[in-house]
């Protein structure tokens, strides 16, 4: 996945070219654009999908969309991100398809120090289970949500009025 920098498309290009396992570009794929030029040109067998990285769920389903239109494979991949974007990029992933059936990284929440989801209660030794509750099948825990909610709302009023306090330091 992603062996060279994000723009050197030739440089993905030669070494698919060159290689007898399949390549994956995932920094070279951020846009819409991005995703055709890979496809047209031919320079990987897949596209590493991140809702977060792609713009969101529309965005990331276009690139999906195009990535299997041109023949190429997506993988599901992740940033930091909270269960409910992990929820909503599993989702995504179920209707591709073109998915992989390996390879796939929904851990986020295991390497945070807190969530507000009971996502990381679908993983479990480096799989994760395709939820059966409705709307996206995650459970949010409202009071956890309301006191980090809280806690925010505090650290922005004390920064706005550390700004209105003339010679307050900010």
């Amino acid at each position: 996945e992603q062996p060279v920098a994000k723009h050197e498309f030739e440089a993905l290009k030669r070494l698919r070219q060159a290689s007898t396992a399949p390549l994956s570009a995932d920094e070279s794929v951020q846009s819409l654009e991005e995703a055709a030029r890979l496809v047209r040109e031919q320079t990987v067998d897949a596209i590493s999908i991140k809702v977060s990285k792609n713009g969101g769920i529309r965005a990331a389903q276009k690139i999906a969309s195009l990535a299997e239109a041109g023949g190429l494979a997506c993988l599901m991949n992740s940033m930091l991100e909270f269960g409910i974007t992990q929820a909503a990029s599993l989702q995504l992933g179920c209707t591709l398809p073109n998915l992989l059936d390996m390879g796939h990284a929904y851990m986020s929440t295991l390497r945070l120090a807190d969530d507000v989801t009971d996502f990381s209660e679908l993983t479990s030794e480096g799989q994760v289970r395709v939820p059966s509750g409705p709307g996206l099948g995650i459970a949010v825990d409202e009071e956890k949500l309301r006191r980090l909610a809280g806690q925010h709302r505090h650290l922005g009023d004390t920064a706005a009025a550390a700004k209105a306090v003339p010679g307050s330091a900010s």
